[in-house]
């Protein structure tokens, strides 16, 4: 098992186990982390669990901007979400 699954799976828990989708349980510390800990790891550049994380933070952070989103989207798009 990866560390980014492991990641991923503990902030899907943490969602389900706190109230407010996990944002009690400090998810958005654990989604900014990460964030940047995978960042500059090639193995996750096109992973799905990764951009559903960034998705996730952005989500939870409404002062994303258009640009912002647009680079996420072309640096990810060989993901399906995006095809």
């Amino acid at each position: 098992m990866h560390w980014l699954d492991l990641m991923f799976r503990y902030i899907h828990w943490a969602e389900q186990n706190f109230p407010k989708g996990g944002r009690e349980g400090h998810i958005i510390d654990l989604l900014k982390q990460c964030a940047k800990l995978f960042k500059d790891d090639q193995r996750y550049k096109n992973d799905e669990r990764y951009i559903k994380i960034w998705i996730k933070f952005v989500s939870i952070y409404n002062f994303v901007t258009y640009f912002a989103w647009v680079k996420i989207i072309n640096t990810y798009k060989q993901i399906p979400v995006f095809t």
